[in-house]
């Protein structure tokens, strides 16, 4: 039996509720105080008003008002694997309970799946957003528009994102002229920052990216018991109790079914 709609969307509003309030340092950073406006629901998903707009906004008779659209730059045959599945639940439900009645220690992940990192990995994530732009343009009164995007494979902290990743994100979005005034990233390890400014492009070609092709494992390791030592290492080296039609997901190709 499917779950009922109110209970996906309701998921999925919480989600984005948890990756706005990560993110709200950062916006405070560039827009000061604000407060969310609970009116705004979709098209996009988020709208904040605000308390002490910096000086480009003027003298407003209004509270200046930004939409953010939240959406995941990860793809799509990562996605479908990673997330909870009623086809996983038999096999993670017998993993439960060996580790309950017999004691038995994981000796495997529960799924496993790489990402080859290329330089356009996280703009070919979003840039589909571009074309929904005018509609939310059209839905309703904004000062802004920004684009906040996460991922579950990328930290900030890594140099292939540093190095690399973040500047070559900026400037394919620049050279695309990417509609949105700004794109905010929030990293797997819940840090922010801004990859894209409309006012500021990046027009300058970045180097070429030194790790193109370097792949990063997801892993989930499934119920691992209380007070029961583990090599999380090892477990992560061995094959998944449950594989991935594509061990590794590479956006450079073309997928059956994408």
């Amino acid at each position: 039996m499917t779950k009922p709609i109110s209970t996906r969307k309701q998921k999925q509003e919480a989600e984005e509720d948890w990756v706005l309030e990560l993110t709200s340092p950062l916006l405070k950073e560039i827009y000061k105080d604000y407060i969310i406006d609970e009116t705004q629901k979709d098209k996009p998903d988020k709208a904040i008003l605000l308390l002490k707009p910096p000086a480009r906004f003027g003298k407003p008779k209004n509270r200046p008002r930004v939409g953010i659209e939240i959406t995941t730059a990860d793809p799509p045959e990562y996605l479908s694997y990673i997330n909870k599945r009623k086809k996983d639940k038999e096999i993670i439900a017998i993993q439960i309970e060996e580790a309950l009645e017999q004691g038995t220690i994981p000796q495997s992940p529960m799924k496993k799946i790489g990402n080859r990192i290329s330089h356009n990995w996280i703009y070919k994530g979003i840039k589909e957003k571009a074309s929904k732009h005018p509609i939310y343009t059209n839905s309703g009164r904004f000062d802004e528009l920004i684009l906040l995007c996460h991922s579950d494979v990328i930290m900030i902290d890594q140099r292939l994102f540093k190095d690399g990743l973040k500047d070559w994100t900026n400037y394919l979005l620049s050279i695309e002229n990417f509609p949105f005034d700004k794109v905010l990233f929030l990293g797997y390890d819940k840090k922010a920052i801004q990859i894209y400014n409309k006012s500021k492009k990046l027009t300058a070609k970045p180097d070429p990216y030194i790790y193109e092709g370097s792949i990063i494992d997801s892993l989930q390791f499934g119920f691992i018991p209380m007070g029961v030592s583990v090599n999380l290492k090892d477990i992560g080296s061995a094959a998944p109790r449950i594989e991935a039609k594509i061990p590794i997901v590479d956006r450079g190709k073309p997928h059956s079914g994408s």
